[in-house]
C-alpha cells in the first residue's frame, strides 16, 4: 500500500489527528475516497486525499478559558 501512496484507515486517522470512526464517517459522506478488496479488508485511502482535506478541517479546540478558578465537576 505505501508503494502505491496509499495509507490504511488508523494511518489516516493518525495523520489527520481525529478518530478512526471520523474517517469512517468522512468516507461515508463522501469527503475522502477510498477502497475497500472486500467486507472486512483495510480501507486503501490516497494520501493526496488527506493533504487536500487537511488544510480544510478545523484545528483543535483548546479549552475556552485558562482560569485556575475554573473547578472540574466530579460526576459519579
Amino acid at each position: 500500500m505505501a508503494e502505491r501512496g496509499e495509507l490504511k484507515l488508523e494511518e489516516a486517522a493518525a495523520s489527520l489527528k481525529v478518530s478512526t470512526m471520523t474517517i469512517l464517517r468522512l468516507i461515508d459522506s463522501g469527503e475522502i475516497e477510498a477502497d475497500q478488496a472486500c467486507k472486512g479488508a483495510p480501507w486503501a485511502i490516497e494520501a493526496d486525499q488527506l493533504l487536500r482535506l487537511k488544510s480544510r478541517l478545523p484545528l483543535p479546540q483548546r479549552a475556552v478559558t485558562e482560569n485556575p478558578n475554573q473547578g472540574i465537576f466530579d460526576l459519579q
